[in-house]
């Protein structure tokens, strides 16, 4: 009993200096843009399909000369959609895509000063994982007959895999053991990470709200 009691007041000793070198937490907000750009012509309409929610967990460590090491793990869920109409042979389609999207920031952040409010910027890399597929419908109308069919799989080419560079800049507010960081964040991909024919395709550039909440 008396090495249990031992162990739990070095763990409660080391606490304070725990909480200083490293911050755990939730990080949410809102894209600001579209994720996906679609365009639409005399027979043909395309529409993007943003949740824009972003959610996930999110870890600092500090280091010395205000610099700090942060690393989160942030899903949204996005796609499109795309209707088609032929009037000579009245041949109608219906298709689209639901992605999952992770995105997995490494970033470098500045906070100077000591007070409870303190501005902040970062930057660094961005590692992205989609995971999703397609589904469609095809309706074929010809005189009197109608045939319907559908299909599901990938619809389009995507990239499962992708990488970017993120700047961004905000400020921490320090109450007690927690800290709230509302920032702006832009993020530029290297390659689009999906692409239909072009009915619509995934931006380059991406603009998020986001607000951490850590401990």
């Amino acid at each position: 009993m008396s090495r249990i009691a031992f162990a739990l007041f070095v763990l409660a000793a080391g606490a304070p200096a725990y909480a200083q070198f490293i911050s755990l937490g939730v990080k949410g907000g809102i894209q600001l843009d579209n994720a996906f750009a679609t365009r639409y012509d005399c027979c043909s309409t395309a529409s993007a399909y943003d949740r824009r929610y972003i959610i996930g967990p999110t870890a600092e460590i500090r280091l010395p000369l205000h610099f700090s090491f942060e690393v989160d793990a942030l899903y949204r869920r996005n796609g499109f959609e795309v209707n088609t109409h032929d009037p000579i042979t009245r041949e109608s389609n219906a298709f689209g895509m639901r992605v999952n999207d992770w995105q997995i920031p490494f970033l470098v952040k500045w906070q100077p000063g000591s007070h409870a409010v303190r501005p902040f910027a970062d930057g660094g890399i961005v590692y992205r994982h989609l995971s999703g597929g397609g589904s469609g419908t095809e309706t074929i109308a010809a005189g009197e007959s109608l045939q319907s069919f559908t299909t599901t799989g990938t619809t389009g080419s995507a990239s499962a895999n992708a990488s970017g560079e993120a700047v961004g800049a905000g400020l921490t507010f320090k109450a007690a053991f927690i800290r709230l960081s509302p920032e702006i964040r832009y993020t530029y991909w290297d390659q689009r990470a999906l692409n239909n024919a072009g009915f619509a395709a995934s931006n380059k550039n991406q603009v998020d709200f986001l607000l951490g909440i850590t401990f």
